[in-house]
């Protein structure tokens, strides 16, 4: 009989055997008279959603082709079999104890199930993808299935075994349950996610072609292979017997984690080929050969190990590179061929331009690797010397190894570049000058040195790993530069491996994101003393470090001159020496461990405020604090406190920060703080805030009687009673009398850490309230609204509203007696926090939130109702 094609019918289940469920597409029949047979072509479009319809067997056919949501019941047997179209998804699932047979099979989009005690053989290759959709073959709950070959064609493909099911590729019958079992003389490869959290069996060939190929934990002895351009991620460890070949140009062997280092033989692995360690930070590489034909590949993270890998080729005196993956962790490369040779040239009389043209190595004193872009020459006749202005524009995905000696007037790298051998430049310059951005990587290899007279890490990275590398700016070195945009640039300068690096002054002036980091063998010193400490940021007596960024922030610094923190918040990791730290009009200094260095603070309300910060109680400072004023805070980062007290000495005071009747910090100020105070607040991160304010005043007779409008006169601290504080809105000029019952009342405080401090008893019709505002005293309005600001109730105040609103608004009852009661409704929008802590009470009719927040610590209430005793720690 002539093979025939034939289309199911039947909506919902049905039978195979049964012809009113198919229609025979060749004859034109609908229903058929017969069913498919071995030699016919079906097609199967089942419903679509969470609908699945059932089709029981036995069942033949030649090819076939499903669409939609079927479950299969019975025996059936396939010899093409095809699962969905170009994204149209769509689940073909297999019953209990349902066997389906196929010559081969191809899943182009949709999910091909092998599930309860089911069985799927294929005796050709099973491909999943290859039409732009999503592809899934899943085994579970006991199902079974083996087939000849598998191929995953994009990179949203995915293979997936539970523990209880068997999925073979090769046939064999060697497949065990709950593991993915590659046969010997069995073929896995593509792209896509085969068990990659799963027990991988491997005695035949996994290779991973045109993407990504991810793979659980894999044992066995088969071959693990990359293809050019591909990726083979390895997200568990890897057995001995797996040897892994790097078969085709840049292929990348990626590890979740250095733990997940290849036990196994690594082949073929050569320049342009990577190993990149996900997650985590190798900070050198280096080759020990224990053969002609083989080594060790040690990965090290400072001076501890971090992974052996054992690589089969002749690497004796090749260079690793070490660089960041863009995504936290490390690419490991071989550095091109790169060896130096004679002196340094001589360039030309007149400060001509260079480009290098030399691609990823080459020596410096070869005019053929440069063209003279001033002169039109290219090649160069004469490689550039200490007079020419050069540029080195690196790939951003492969170094550029260059071999000194080299000289320059000035020196521009862009991209990835290594220097090996010895250099001198005028001005240096790592990143882009002309304000687009462009990461750069500057690697200085071990034994390589360079020396500027300035030199500035504009967006990217200068890094100095290796015994002897070495990096000397007798002027300024600048990491960042001009900020380019909104969190550029990121300049980091990282020392590791034995390498050092010295400048006469160390400016951070790029933005947060700059950074500097030795790991235990690398220094880093500013001035030119020579007592650079291993392991450490030194600051020689004279110099300054100055700026915004990390330092060291796990690290150490001795400090013999001066840190200045200026232009945005400077963290620092352990402080010592005998040197100062300073915090600049409008920065923040955050100590990231304890010091004895003494801190000066030289903001003012007027320039800006000046703010300590520290990582909580046991990075406290135990140096004099000097220069604090109104304006200035303090900011204890994590840690909520309950109470801050002054012990007043003369000339001096000791800050002592509580939490409960435990004691967190003491801090020693320098000063004399009469008619002023320390003011508790949240820094908004779960820490705590101090901040200082005037509380100076006069006092004042008599009250308006009528309803003109007054207005704080800001910004100013004094007695709500004396008139001369307050503004006539409605008259305009100085108001007669302080308000009265009937008087609508507007105070707008400053912004930033500075805070107005209002004493005295008073009462208003209505008060509209924003900016910064300390109130000490008894208070009382009708309607109470709040802006962007603060508005605090200090100890012992209390502040009673009819109704009250707040949008933006911090309002803080802090203090034992500080008390906040609403008659009516408390209404918190966006943005707007209530916050009672250290003793304080609020007390509403009811509350109402819609997008605000409230806060209470453990000594502290807040009350929604008339009926007292509320519990502390809590909202009742």
């Amino acid at each position: 009989m002539s093979a025939r094609y034939f289309v199911w019918l039947s909506i919902g289940s049905g039978a195979w055997s049964i012809c009113a469920d198919w229609a025979d597409m060749t004859d034109g029949a609908s229903p058929s008279a017969i069913v498919p047979g071995a030699q016919d072509d079906i097609i199967v479009t089942g419903p679509t959603g969470a609908a699945v319809q059932t089709i029981t067997g036995p069942g033949l056919a030649a090819a076939a082709l499903f669409t939609g949501n079927t479950l299969l019941s019975g025996s059936f047997s396939i010899g093409a079999l095809t699962l969905g179209q170009a994204a149209s998804g769509g689940l073909l699932e297999l019953a209990g104890s349902t066997a389906l047979q196929c010559g081969a099979a191809s899943i182009v989009s949709g999910s091909l199930l092998a599930g309860a005690g089911s069985s799927l053989s294929v005796s050709g290759t099973l491909g999943l993808g290859g039409a732009g959709g999503q592809a899934a073959f899943n085994v579970t709950g006991g199902g079974a299935a083996s087939v000849a070959s598998l191929f995953l064609g994009a990179a949203s493909d995915s293979i997936y075994v539970d523990t209880a099911s068997v999925l073979e590729v090769g046939g064999t019958g060697q497949g065990r349950a709950g593991q993915l079992t590659v046969d010997a003389g069995g073929l896995l490869s593509g792209q896509g996610n085969a068990d990659a959290f799963g027990a991988v069996a491997n005695s035949g060939t996994i290779s991973a072609q045109g993407g990504t190929l991810a793979v659980g934990s894999v044992s066995g002895t088969g071959s693990l292979v990359i293809g050019a351009g591909a990726t083979l991620a390895l997200d568990g460890a890897c057995g001995a017997g797996q040897g892994v070949s790097f078969s085709g140009a840049n292929a990348t062997l990626a590890l979740q984690e250095e733990f997940d280092s290849p036990a196994g033989l690594l082949a073929g692995f050569a320049a342009g080929d990577a190993i990149d360690v996900e997650g985590s930070l190798i900070s050198s590489a280096s080759f020990q050969a224990t053969g002609t034909q083989g080594g060790t590949l040690t990965l090290f993270y400072g001076t501890q190990v971090a992974a052996k890998l054992l690589l089969s080729g002749a690497y004796a005196g090749d260079v690793f590179l070490t660089a960041g993956d863009g995504a936290g962790g490390t690419l490991v490369t071989l550095a091109p061929g790169a060896s130096g040779g004679g002196g340094a040239a001589p360039g030309t009389t007149t400060p001509d331009q260079y480009g290098w043209t030399g691609g990823q190595a080459g020596r410096w004193n070869v005019a053929a690797n440069w063209t003279d872009v001033t002169r039109g020459q290219s090649p160069a006749n004469v490689a550039p010397g200490a007079h020419d202005l050069v540029t080195i524009a690196g790939s951003q995905s492969a170094f550029s190894v260059i071999a000194g000696p080299g000289n320059a007037a000035s020196l521009t790298t862009t991209g990835e570049v290594a220097f090996t051998g010895a250099f001198n430049a005028g001005t240096l310059a790592v990143g882009s000058t002309s304000g687009a951005y462009a990461a750069a990587t500057l690697d200085l290899l071990a034994g390589a040195t360079l020396a500027a007279v300035s030199a500035t890490v504009s967006d990217g990275e200068l890094s100095v790993s290796g015994s002897l590398s070495a990096v000397t700016v007798s002027g300024t070195l600048v990491l960042g530069g001009t900020p380019f945009g909104v969190g550029q640039p990121m300049a980091a300068l990282e020392v590791t491996a034995g390498g050092a690096v010295q400048a006469g002054t160390l400016q951070m002036g790029g933005g947060a994101g700059d950074s500097i980091v030795t790991d235990p063998t690398g220094s880093v010193e500013v001035g030119n003393a020579g007592h650079a400490a291993s392991g450490a940021v030194t600051v020689d007596a004279g110099a300054e470090l100055n700026g915004n960024g990390s330092v060291n922030p796990y690290g150490l610094i001795v400090d013999n001159g001066t840190i200045l923190a200026s232009g945005g918040t400077l963290s620092l990791g352990a402080v010592s020496g005998v040197g100062s730290l300073a915090v600049g009009a409008g920065a923040t200094l955050e100590l990231l461990a304890a010091t004895a260095d003494p801190i000066t603070l030289l903001g003012s309300a007027g320039n800006g405020g000046s703010v300590l910060a520290f990582a909580g109680g046991r990075a406290a400072p135990t140096g004099l604090i000097t220069g604090m004023v109104p304006g200035d805070a303090i900011d204890l980062e994590g840690s909520p406190l309950t109470s801050v007290q002054l012990i007043q000495g003369s000339g001096s005071g000791t800050l002592v920060l509580g939490y409960g009747s435990a004691v967190v910090a003491r801090l020693y100020l320098a000063g004399s703080f009469t008619n002023q105070r320390f003011v508790l607040l949240p820094d908004g991160t779960g820490g705590s805030l101090i901040s200082l304010t005037n509380t100076t005043g006069g006092g004042g007779t008599g009250q308006q009687t009528g309803t003109d409008q007054l207005a704080w006169s800001n910004p100013v601290s004094g007695a709500w009673g004396r008139a001369a504080n307050w503004t006539d809105n409605t008259q305009g000029g100085q108001a007669s009398a302080p308000p009265g019952a009937q008087t609508p009342v507007v105070i707008a405080g400053p912004g930033g850490t500075v805070f107005e401090d209002i004493s005295g008893q008073g009462t208003c019709a209505s008060l509209s309230a924003s900016g910064n505002t300390i109130l000490s005293g008894t208070f009382a309005t009708g309607g109470l609204s709040g802006g962007a600001g603060a508005l605090v109730l200090g100890m012992a105040t209390t502040l009673t509203a009819a109704q009250a609103a707040f949008a933006g608004t911090e309002m803080l009852a802090s203090g034992t007696g500080a008390a906040f009661a609403v008659a009516g409704t408390l209404s918190l929008a966006s943005g707007a926090l209530l916050a009672t802590l250290a003793h304080g009470g609020v007390q509403c009719g009811t509350l109402s939130l819609s997008g605000g927040a409230v806060s209470v610590d453990v000594s502290s209430s807040v009350e929604v109702g008339t009926l007292g005793g509320a519990a502390l720690g809590t909202v009742t």
